[in-house]
């Protein structure tokens, strides 16, 4: 259902696959990524058929990503089959062409501030390319989002949800969406296997040397989103009343959804991966806490600190190379992170 029959493809395969918090060089690190798997699929279909095939591929990408990284070689694929590790890159198949662009995606926190200046302008969708032009979307998601209100509003078609957009640029002749999002368990996961042995050692030695506030602490350490995520069984039936909702929006006409697949799985993150996304998404979290800190008490840092020279961009230094570099005490998490996976299709 989800890969389109050679027959069926008179021009191209639009793909769109967005990343959050956002995407990471898939040539350096081992990233996990639904796309790579759709675009091999797609290429042993269009091998069966004698006329070349054209695959066009935008990644969606928060404003100060580098389009230099898009992808211009083969993406790593980890424990790729034998069958199609035979089948080369897929930038060079004999009857398959897949370019590349990029194109600017808001983030939740850009489109609030957006909605914020501009009420008349509400929610979703806010489409990054034109509606009922994409063949296959990927939105995908392996760590908890940095609010609760981002999770509550994903399910919202009033509200700016990254699901809601990507949903209206299917084609509405079969287009598929297939959407990757951690579960309530995967955030527990995430928060207790990977990053508390982390974050948590960091902290309490800023506690303990730096006389750091345990309060300040706390607000560094909390995660909010986890206390609204959803388990598998709740996220799906979010996502069915979503689908409800799109459908009696669009009266019937070019907007009948239907979730025709979903499953859950677990995904292990790599500690590169894992961190470089974390701190993308809640460095300006960091931020905020240390400089209200540093504010509110001038001077009060600097002296329980008995180090004139720790700052509060020194605090936040400190946390982000305890999070890059501390070694794990009792070695890296072994069992994956639950995440929901989701496809929804598209019909007239």
């Amino acid at each position: 259902a989800l890969i389109p029959s050679g027959d069926n493809i008179t021009g191209e395969v639009r793909i769109l696959n967005q990343v959050q918090p956002r995407p990471l060089p898939q040539n350096v690190l081992i990233v996990p990524s639904a796309l790579t798997g759709l675009i091999h699929a797609l290429q042993a279909t269009f091998e069966q058929y004698s006329a070349t095939r054209y695959i066009d591929v935008t990644y969606a990408v928060p404003g100060k990503y580098s389009f230099g990284q898009l992808p211009s070689s083969p993406v790593t694929t980890p424990n790729r089959p034998a069958a199609t590790a035979s089948m080369g890159d897929y930038f060079s198949m004999p009857k398959t062409v897949v370019y590349a662009k990029g194109t600017y995606a808001s983030t939740y926190a850009e489109a609030c501030q957006t909605l914020a200046s501009n009420p008349t302008n509400r929610g979703s969708p806010q489409t990054v390319v034109a509606p009922c032009t994409i063949t296959i979307s990927t939105l995908e998601r392996f760590i908890p989002p940095a609010t609760g209100q981002e999770y509550e509003d994903l399910f919202n078609p009033e509200e700016p949800s990254a699901l809601v957009d990507r949903m209206s640029e299917l084609k509405a002749d079969g287009g598929c969406l297939v959407f990757i999002y951690p579960t309530k368990q995967g955030a527990n996961m995430f928060k207790h296997n990977y990053l508390g042995p982390i974050l948590g050692p960091v902290l309490s030695t800023m506690i303990g040397v730096r006389s750091i506030p345990e309060g300040v602490a706390e607000k560094i350490n909390n995660l909010e989103a986890m206390e609204v995520m959803s388990r598998f069984e709740i996220l799906r039936s979010r996502i069915n009343r979503l689908i409800k909702r799109m459908n009696e929006k669009g009266n019937g006409t070019a907007h009948q959804f239907q979730l025709i697949m979903n499953s859950k799985e677990k995904v292990h993150l790599g500690r590169e991966v894992w961190a470089e996304w974390f701190l993308e998404q809640e460095l300006p979290r960091f931020r905020r806490i240390v400089d209200d800190y540093y504010g509110r008490t001038p001077g009060r840092g600097l002296s329980q600190a008995h180090n004139q020279d720790y700052t509060a961009a020194g605090m936040v230094g400190e946390i982000i190379d305890g999070i890059k570099e501390r070694p794990y005490d009792s070695g890296e998490p072994q069992e994956g992170i639950e995440v929901g996976i989701f496809v929804i299709k598209r019909t007239r």
